[in-house]
């Protein structure tokens, strides 16, 4: 998990941290006020939200009015696992694009919406202008690619440029989504938190009547539903939610991958 990488770092750099002890249980009994407060159904902005909500919470309460985080990297640098299963560079190109266009909607609201209710401002400082139009040109190859070992690494010239600031538990850490990290899920469909909780909340005959009357927002399984069903409760008007969003669906695995970039 994250939490046991992030403690050794901050010891190892003499770093101040804070450590939010917390239980699956507390946070989704915050999933009405985070659908609420976040203004979207997605499943998967609403899962990391019950994680930033604390987060923001913690850093309104130690006084904090900017935060940084690292949104972002995975998109430009190529870091999600649904890039290993691309074959050529257009299509990795391609996934990019899309992923950058519906951040605004995915996991920059999160971020943004989360940071506002306590007040705290967050920047993404891989989303500098000037750093990602750079990094867009740089080939696939050198985003996805062979380690020494011969394993294969995502954001791999990332890791790179940071040999020689990180130790090489940091910089060679395999990548983890931020459920995943936390210790409470992936973000796989049909896996996961929130997809249980949902599933214990609904029954099939409730989304069968909730899937088939609003059947333009295209809801694909319990989970959705659920976080829909809250969603219309408050913004019943928001007819721009019909046009679903795009997220990063694969975990990264230990599975040894055949480059084709």
């Amino acid at each position: 998990e994250d939490v046991i990488y992030a403690k050794r770092l901050c010891r190892d750099l003499n770093l101040k941290f804070y450590h939010i002890e917390t239980n699956k249980e507390d946070l989704l009994q915050n999933v009405p006020d985070v659908i609420y407060s976040i203004e979207t159904f997605e499943p998967n902005p609403i899962r990391g939200s019950l994680l930033s909500m604390k987060l923001s919470e913690l850093a309104h309460e130690k006084g904090f009015k900017i935060v940084l985080c690292g949104e972002g990297s995975d998109e430009i640098f190529g870091g999600y696992g649904d890039f290993l299963y691309l074959t050529d560079e257009k299509e990795f190109q391609n996934e990019i694009e899309v992923l950058l266009n519906d951040l605004y909607r995915t996991q920059l609201l999160r971020i943004d919406k989360t940071g506002m209710k306590y007040a705290v401002e967050v920047r993404e400082p891989f989303l500098d202008r000037s750093l990602v139009e750079y990094v867009l040109n740089i080939h696939p190859s050198l985003k996805v690619a062979k380690t020494k070992t011969g394993e294969t690494t995502t954001k791999y010239i990332l890791r790179e440029a940071f040999k020689h600031l990180l130790p090489d538990y940091i910089c060679s850490r395999e990548k983890m989504t931020l459920m995943e990290g936390a210790g409470i899920g992936g973000v796989e469909r049909g896996k996961g938190l929130l997809y249980g909780f949902a599933n214990a909340n609904l029954s099939e005959e409730e989304y069968e009547v909730i899937s088939s009357e609003f059947r333009s927002y295209n809801l694909k399984d319990r989970e959705e539903a659920y976080c829909f069903k809250i969603f219309n409760e408050n913004y019943s008007k928001a007819t721009f939610a019909k046009t679903r969003v795009v997220n990063a669906q694969k975990e990264i695995t230990k599975t040894k991958w055949t480059l084709s970039l």
